[in-house]
């Protein structure tokens, strides 16, 4: 199941179909696999709080996290 929270920090921001079209690129959905490989590779679960708190950590711009956020909840929706 998808955290709701990936919903509604997601609809506020960025459109399904803005996601989709820039999950459609095979390096964008790449990177968001491998973001999400190494949250669990981590231990953790890829939820908002713990992808910005990640983020933050690697030095990410706060608007790059946002959409990482929203990148790889719609991703979860896909695959779930």
């Amino acid at each position: 199941m998808v955290d709701p929270l990936f919903a509604q920090a997601r609809t506020c921001l960025f459109p399904n179909e803005h996601l989709d079209a820039l999950l459609s690129d095979h390096d964008t959905r790449a990177n968001v696999d491998h973001s999400l490989a190494v949250i669990y590779a981590l231990g953790l679960e890829p939820r908002p709080d713990v992808i910005r708190e990640q983020a933050a950590i690697n030095e990410v711009a706060p608007d790059q996290a946002e959409l990482l956020v929203a990148l790889i909840g719609r991703r979860l929706e896909a695959v779930a």
